[in-house]
């Protein structure tokens, strides 16, 4: 018994390393084609119409925490610890998601109004507003992910994601008006909705999810700290956007942005890092304790270090990688890079 538990242990902990290698290789693939895609995107549109792009971007940000509900976790968690319970949790979050993505996007509806925002925002709000309706679909992933099979959505959202990645670049090649890229975004969430659906619906054919109103008021009872978590986190990284759009204009807006986009390419190493060296430090947890802790400060002084040294190389180079990478429209973003990177020093 006590090998065939042994077995099991190993077996668990194989496929955490899995799917962490999983996530850490979607992390990477992301940023830098997505730091690709915004470089090229930033250079055909201007700051001015770039601004007014991310502007709305993160508008939509932040009602979006609303839509989210902050279920991921709670699912989640419930999914492992009652796998037979499944077609109730999971009816009734998307029961949930379904009605606050209607909310959401009603919520930037009336935001668009009372801000009073210019026409091209508005039309940009309105088109990205139904994100939340495909995002109501981010059940499936909660299933994979309390199977521990990160696989198929790394897959099925990076495939996604490249189609859509290049169908950005096609766009720019043919001179595509703003509101198209709008309708990129959207097809990307889209895109990932309807395949994550078929996926899990071949290997759950038979599976009907109900809605269990207790179920659904537990999770509501429960979700709303979370929320008040996510809200603030994206309040803190995407309002400053709009209150600069708002106080000063779209193109200082899009100035932000660039400076933003190259900070949390930066700011993702140190995550990475995390991510791949901590199933290897969790083992260590309850089996020797004092070299746990070791390479945890190990692990804390390197992320340091690392965010250190990209700080004092991006202090002189500022101006040369924006506008190299952005063109010299965007000159104006060098010093708001500056300042941020030294941020991400104590973030980490």
């Amino acid at each position: 018994m006590a090998a065939i538990k042994d077995l099991k242990t190993k077996l668990v902990q194989s496929n955490i390393v899995k799917n962490v290698g999983w996530l850490v290789f979607d992390k990477i693939l992301r940023l830098s084609l997505s730091l690709v895609v915004v470089i090229w995107l930033a250079r055909y549109l201007g700051p001015e119409q770039f601004g007014t792009l991310n502007y709305a971007l993160a508008l939509v940000s932040i009602v979006g925490t609303v839509a989210a509900l902050g279920l991921n976790g709670l699912v989640v968690r419930d999914l492992v610890r009652q796998p037979e319970q499944a077609p109730l949790i999971l009816g009734s979050a998307f029961a949930l998601k379904v009605i606050a993505a209607v909310t959401g996007y009603l919520l930037v509806v009336a935001i668009v109004y009372l801000l009073d925002i210019d026409e091209m925002a508005a039309q940009l709000c309105l088109v990205l507003g139904f994100i939340f309706i495909f995002k109501s679909t981010d059940v499936f992933k909660y299933w994979f992910e309390s199977q521990v099979r990160a696989k198929y959505v790394v897959i099925v959202e990076n495939g996604v994601f490249l189609v859509i990645a290049l169908s950005k670049l096609l766009l720019i090649h043919l001179e595509a008006p703003l509101i198209a890229f709008a309708w990129a975004y959207i097809g990307e969430v889209a895109g990932v909705a309807l395949w994550l659906t078929i996926v899990y619906r071949r290997q759950h054919p038979q599976v009907k999810w109900a809605f269990n109103p207790e179920k659904a008021s537990a999770l509501l009872k429960e979700c709303w700290p979370l929320i008040i978590s996510v809200a603030a986190w994206i309040l803190y990284t995407r309002v400053d956007q709009l209150m600069i759009g708002q106080l000063i204009d779209k193109e200082a807006v899009g100035y932000f942005s660039a400076a933003v986009r190259i900070s949390e390419v930066s700011n993702m190493l140190p995550a990475i890092l995390v991510m791949s060296l901590m199933p290897g430090i969790i083992r260590l947890q309850n089996l020797q304790p004092e070299r746990y802790k070791q390479r945890m400060q190990f692990t804390y002084d390197v992320c340091v270090w690392l965010m250190l040294v990209v700080a004092i190389v991006v202090q002189f180079f500022a101006d040369f990688a924006v506008s190299f990478l952005f063109t010299p429209s965007f000159a104006p973003a060098a010093n708001v890079l500056r300042l941020q990177i030294w941020c991400g020093i104590f973030w980490h």
